[in-house]
């Protein structure tokens, strides 16, 4: 409750208030704002046709018995011309695409199928 400062008049004054989810109430206020919706990022993995053979390079490589991590096979086939975050951006892409073709592999493996 609240007074009326100049005349003392009683005011009423109720809040309100529901719980929502975070990114639920921000889609709320940038509708309600005007504000134009973002839009989704380059997917996960690979994206192109050069990515897509370096991960089956990787793939090779592993074959032939190469035990390093995932991540340091990606960063030797990344592209040498680039640098900062677009050479980190790829690597992630590569290292990307090579864990999701094992675990793929790993799931359609002979020792994984019924007789």
């Amino acid at each position: 409750m609240d007074w009326e400062l100049t005349n003392f008049e009683h005011l009423r004054i109720d809040f309100s208030a529901i719980r929502i989810p975070r990114k639920d109430a921000e889609h709320l206020l940038s509708e309600l704002a005007g504000k134009p919706k973002k839009r989704a990022g380059r997917p996960s993995g690979p994206s192109n046709p050069w990515e897509k053979e370096q991960v089956a390079a990787a793939l090779r490589m592993i074959d032939r018995g190469d035990t390093r991590s995932v991540t340091a096979i990606a960063l030797v086939l990344t592209d040498s011309a680039l640098t900062g975050s677009k050479l980190q951006s790829q690597q992630r892409r590569l290292a990307w695409g090579i864990k999701r073709a094992l675990d793929a592999e790993a799931k359609n493996s002979v020792q994984n199928k019924r007789d």
